[in-house]
């Protein structure tokens, strides 16, 4: 259950926020870690308050790394011009389905 919610709410942070970054996603994962180790010897793991706390102070400060949109929209244009081509073959296709 505990990896399941830890999911549920990255993809709600992905969903809500204004710029999109791993930062939650990837603490997440390590607080997971933690609650395995913490089976395994004892080490309390940190509390989801303080971990979203600092994530969000870093993002405030400008650490961390760049937001997954701009990473996207770098290599977009590409991929842009692919799905346009796609489209066009598929109305092309259908025209000459009806047609004939």
């Amino acid at each position: 259950r505990f990896p399941a919610n830890k999911c549920s709410i990255a993809s709600r942070i992905d969903a809500f926020a204004d710029e999109p970054t791993s930062k939650f996603g990837e603490e997440m994962r390590e607080q997971v870690e933690e609650r395995l180790r913490f089976y395994d010897s004892g080490e309390a793991p940190r509390k989801n308050i303080d971990v979203m706390q600092s994530i969000i102070k870093s993002m405030a400060s400008g650490e961390g790394d760049a937001p997954r949109a701009e990473k996207r929209k770098a290599g977009g244009s590409d991929g842009e011009e692919a799905v346009a081509k796609s489209k066009k073959a598929k109305k092309e296709k259908k025209a000459k389905k009806s047609k004939a």
